[in-house]
């Protein structure tokens, strides 16, 4: 009788084993009348038994013991990463599982335009409230992050997808620096590259103008002249903060600092915007040109001259368009 009874019992815990097993593969612990889709969250730090307690909140799940059994079993409650996932009412637990432990989260697009100052980059982290801004107000090396589309999860820290926009910077700088063009100034050094870049970028009206661009400023350099650039002065005044950024006038041109190029002669002691791909191949692969001087035409591009008496009647023609 006993032996009977023994026999029971082992059959009885082998069926409890299966049934769970089974819940946790095949899914059938989700509920019917659960909607076909929601969006689970899933803070740092969160434990399997927390999260089990959020799906059976909403009702995904008959019991949340399975769920961090579950977990357990399969060696993924030490790896569950934060994000926001979208379940479906068609997973079994152990799909939940994976997709958690696989970091299978909704991606977000972090937008960085090019040329954006570090100030307005700081800016932008503030405003999303997708990303974890563990560098508010931390000072951030103006050129050394790459303009660019990013793809982040849920909570990515500020500070990771600075390091990703750092490393991307690098290799991009490394290899537009192995391929630049014989008319690079030999005087100047890669990180002259970026600085350029950024200025290139502040004057260009559209990216066909920057090799030309480039070699006025590549050109000037090579003379001894002064690059005289109004985006070096402004940034100068206002070190990227674009909110208090205003129009310059001619005692602005005049003011006492190192980002002034119509006082100073070379290049400015940084970057004065985070410069993109292109910026940086135009500023090492500068076009033939004899070019000097350029203006902001009414066109809304620039025209270029060669002397100062052509660029003088180019400034007088644009003035004469304006009072008109």
């Amino acid at each position: 009788m006993l032996l009977v009874k023994f026999g029971t019992t082992c059959l009885s815990m082998a069926v409890l084993i299966f049934v769970i097993v089974l819940h946790i593969e095949v899914g059938v612990l989700f509920y019917k009348n659960v909607p076909d889709k929601f969006i689970l969250k899933v803070e740092k730090g969160d434990s399997a038994r927390s999260i089990a307690k959020r799906l059976k909140q909403h009702n995904a799940i008959i019991s949340s013991t399975v769920f961090i059994h579950g977990a357990t079993y399969y060696g993924l409650d030490k790896i569950l990463k934060p994000g926001e996932y979208i379940l479906t009412n068609n997973l079994s637990i152990k799909d939940i599982l994976n997709k958690i432990a696989n970091g299978d989260s909704i991606k977000y697009y972090v937008n960085v335009k090019e040329c954006i100052t570090s100030w307005e980059l700081n800016k932008l982290f503030e405003e999303l409230n997708f990303l974890e801004n563990d560098v508010k107000n931390l000072g951030l090396t103006e050129g050394s992050y790459a303009p660019d589309t990013y793809l982040v999860s849920f909570k990515t820290k500020a500070s990771d997808l600075l390091d990703i926009m750092k490393r991307r910077q690098i290799e991009i700088l490394d290899k537009e620096w192995e391929n630049k063009g014989k008319r690079f100034p030999r005087s100047l050094k890669k990180a002259d590259a970026l600085i350029l870049a950024s200025i290139i970028e502040e004057e260009a009206a559209n990216i066909r103008e920057m090799p030309i661009i480039s070699s006025v400023f590549t050109n000037r350099l090579e003379k001894g002249m002064r690059l005289q650039s109004d985006p070096t002065v402004s940034y100068g005044i206002d070190l990227g903060n674009t909110s208090i950024r205003k129009k310059l006038t001619k005692k602005d041109l005049k003011l006492n600092s190192d980002y002034n190029t119509y006082r100073r002669t070379g290049m400015p002691p940084s970057p004065i915007c985070n410069p993109s791909q292109a910026a940086i191949h135009s500023a090492l692969n500068p076009a033939d040109t004899d070019y000097l001087f350029f203006v902001l035409n009414s066109s809304g591009s620039h025209t270029f001259s060669q002397d100062f008496n052509q660029h003088k009647r180019e400034v007088l023609k644009l003035r004469a368009i304006r009072q008109d």
